[in-house]
């Protein structure tokens, strides 16, 4: 508890900005593997896609990533 009231300052933001970094990759490696998934299989408008489809999974990761 006392390491959030008086927390020490940081010396180098270097590792977050790596830890940032990587995140990012993955997530943008995530949202294009979904979306091409998702387009493999849709006709027509993509609203009328994520409407009609049955694929639960690969909407879901798809919206989820979108919604960021």
């Amino acid at each position: 508890m006392l390491h959030i009231l008086h927390p020490e300052p940081a010396t180098s933001p270097l590792i977050a900005f790596i830890v940032l970094g990587i995140a990012f990759a993955l997530e943008g490696w995530s949202i294009l593997a979904a979306l091409g998934d998702f387009n493999r299989g849709r006709r027509g408008t993509i609203w009328a896609a994520i409407r009609d489809t049955k694929d639960a999974p690969t909407l879901v990761i798809l919206l989820e990533d979108r919604a960021r």
